[in-house]
């Protein structure tokens, strides 16, 4: 009996150890069945980063890319048209009109703009530039011109002296955008402030006189118009300016720079004559035709039609003092520019952003003389 027992123990004990082997291989399946869902579940995870990043930094800087190589493509094209617009005046013809008025015929020049994506716009305003300077009729006298920033007051301005007398000045005002509008006789009170009945917008003259009616001094206010174009579809704005004979590169990446300078006669010394040359061109959009703004994802053809109005020079050798300085208002970047290219071309001072730049003749010059030449350009672009 007890040898049965002995067998009977035993069984059971083999019984147990196989019972204990297909648990042990039964967790053994479940563990690599987990294992294998925790691995796909990990490999998924990371192709979902890996697709998060991509999204968060390539797509975007695919997009910055796209709208750098287009503002690469304005600014070559927009450097065609300041040369049109260059050829569109040099080839002005004289002719007499029928009351004996010598006058100038300009053809115009046309261009296809190849737009793939962004946007163009016409801006009658852009930069505002704003020149003034004494002339040597009395003794020397120097002052500032302040409160024509575009965005302010059009009908307020200020002129503050800060040298010499200028009990009893005044001012007369010429509107050029308009042959009947003027002002005269406008006297300068204390504070310097200066309200007028008009606008001071897009081009003004204003002369300065003393009590005795001497012509002491002038003020110059253009407002230069331009054609833009801005990127779409990134964070970062990409900007090409054409303006005042020049094209700029602004945006969010940039302080602004030239592309294309204007051209321009530099600061000369001519028997011990100090001769400063500026000319000024305003772009307005057509009134006759066009679109003022053509933009779209798709690739578009714009056709522009450049047509000069007129070129005149306003000043001819006009003797003038040391005293010459000019003020530039609009897009800090375009600013920015336009500050730099007068102070390292055409012989400029002025190093605070806030403050006039101003013009200082060589020593050795005896006199002082200014040309300026302000020409109108009418432009249209359609589709």
């Amino acid at each position: 009996m007890k040898k049965n027992m002995k067998i009977e123990g035993l069984v059971n004990r083999i019984k147990l150890n196989l019972f204990n082997i297909g648990i042990s291989q039964r967790s053994n399946r479940d563990n690599i069945a987990v294992s294998d869902i925790i691995g796909i579940v990990l490999v998924l995870l990371i192709i979902a980063s890996t697709v998060s990043t991509i999204l968060f930094w390539g797509v975007p800087y695919m997009q910055d890319q796209k709208s750098f190589v287009s503002q690469e493509n304005a600014l070559l094209q927009f450097d065609a048209i300041v040369d049109l617009i260059d050829d569109a005046f040099a080839e002005g013809v004289f002719y007499v009109d029928n009351d004996g008025t010598e006058e100038v015929a300009y053809s115009s020049k046309t261009m296809t703009y190849k737009l793939s994506g962004g946007k163009l716009n016409m801006d009658n305003q852009g930069e505002r530039f704003v020149l003034w300077y004494s002339l040597p009729v009395v003794e020397n006298i120097d002052f500032n011109v302040t409160d024509l920033d575009p965005q302010g007051d059009e009908k307020s301005f200020k002129i503050e002296f800060t040298e010499g007398d200028s009990t009893g000045t005044k001012v007369d005002i010429h509107y050029l955008y308009s042959d009947s509008l003027s002002e005269t006789d406008i006297s300068i009170p204390l504070t310097g402030i200066i309200n007028t009945t008009y606008s001071i917008r897009d081009a003004v003259q204003i002369d300065v006189k003393d009590e005795e009616n001497n012509f002491i001094a002038r003020i110059w206010l253009f407002d230069a118009g331009s054609i833009n174009y801005q990127s779409t579809g990134s964070a970062n704005i990409y900007k090409a300016v054409v303006e005042n004979g020049g094209v700029l590169a602004t945006g969010d990446r940039t302080t602004g720079y030239f592309f294309n300078e204007p051209k321009f006669s530099p600061q000369t010394l001519l028997d011990n004559s100090s001769i400063l040359t500026m000319r000024l061109i305003q772009i307005k959009k057509d009134p006759s035709e066009g679109s003022e703004s053509i933009g779209g994802t798709s690739s578009i053809d714009v056709k522009f039609v450049i047509r000069p109005n007129c070129s005149l020079i306003k000043e001819t050798k006009r003797q003038i003092t040391g005293n010459f300085k000019m003020r530039i208002y609009g897009d800090s970047d375009a600013v920015s520019a336009w500050r730099y290219f007068y102070k390292n071309h055409v012989g400029f001072q002025g190093e605070d952003a806030n403050e006039p730049l101003y013009w200082a003749p060589p020593k050795s010059a005896n006199n002082v003389v200014f040309t300026l030449t302000h020409a109108i350009c009418y432009i249209s672009m359609e589709v």
